[in-house]
């Protein structure tokens, strides 16, 4: 299962979308990547998580598309 997080300015405007994600029993947690249109590795979310960040909360998927469509090819 896919879990999505979105990091807002303040609750309103999504700026940055994060997933964490299972393959092969491993979990891979990445960023939208705009400069390159692409997924990244990454260790800011745990780091985001762990620490109380109050810009990032868990979003469902639609919000995350509607956010960064182009995260989500058709």
């Amino acid at each position: 299962m896919t879990r999505y997080f979105g990091q807002t300015d303040m609750g309103e405007t999504i700026f940055a979308i994060y997933r964490k994600r299972r393959v092969d029993d491993l979990i891979y947690q990445e960023i939208w990547n705009t400069a390159t249109s692409s997924w990244d590795i990454t260790t800011s979310l745990m780091r985001l998580i762990t620490g109380g960040d109050c810009t990032l909360s868990e979003i469902k998927e639609e919000d995350a598309m509607k956010a960064f469509p182009v995260a989500f090819p058709a």
